[in-house]
């Protein structure tokens, strides 16, 4: 799937509405894990910083701490049994993308590849841990699926929306209509 480019400060419309997102970090062995707890908390001239919460004794989390960065790659809802599985097993114990078949792609600005079945990415350079668990992250990089963005996420097809969690082994989608102001 074809992508198109977006300015770091743009980026965090992508995940302004709280989607679940895969996140990518490492680069020789990388991994995969399932967030959905993650959100844009500012925007600057040429950059964004988005928040991450991590549990410190995930895998993910050294790996990002080791790395200094990550990639938050955004599915579509045909990719929520992966968001299952990723989000369920343990990056020590298996290489997540051959169990799940996801395709490693290289990213534009950092080692840690995106997630090539992904509609969305934010590639992000560690930043700050302001409390243990909570890293935050500098935008560098963003794109998205050409056909999917429009200043917005254009949602009229289900395979187009994000997943949102719920909590536990609830999930859910947008609606399919958008409302401007």
């Amino acid at each position: 799937m074809k992508k198109i480019a977006l300015t770091p400060v743009n980026s965090t419309r992508l995940i302004n509405h709280g989607p679940v997102v895969m996140v990518t970090s490492g680069a020789d062995k990388p991994n995969i894990f399932t967030a959905a707890w993650n959100m844009p908390v500012a925007r600057e001239e040429n950059s964004a910083i988005v928040a991450l919460a991590i549990n410190p004794d995930h895998y993910s989390y050294h790996l990002i701490k080791e790395h200094g960065q990550f990639v938050l790659n955004i599915p579509g809802m045909e990719l929520l049994d992966m968001v299952i599985i990723c989000g369920s097993t343990s990056g020590r114990e298996i290489d997540k993308f051959k169990e799940t078949g996801l395709t490693p792609i290289k990213a534009q600005a950092v080692d840690t590849p995106l997630i090539g079945e992904c509609i969305g990415h934010i590639e992000c350079i560690f930043e700050d841990e302001p409390r243990p668990g909570l890293i935050l992250g500098r935008v560098v990089a963003a794109s998205v699926a050409e056909d999917l963005f429009d200043e917005c996420w254009k949602i009229e097809e289900v395979k187009n929306r994000t997943i949102h969690h719920l909590g536990g082994k609830y999930f859910s989608y947008p609606a399919e209509r958008v409302i401007s102001q």
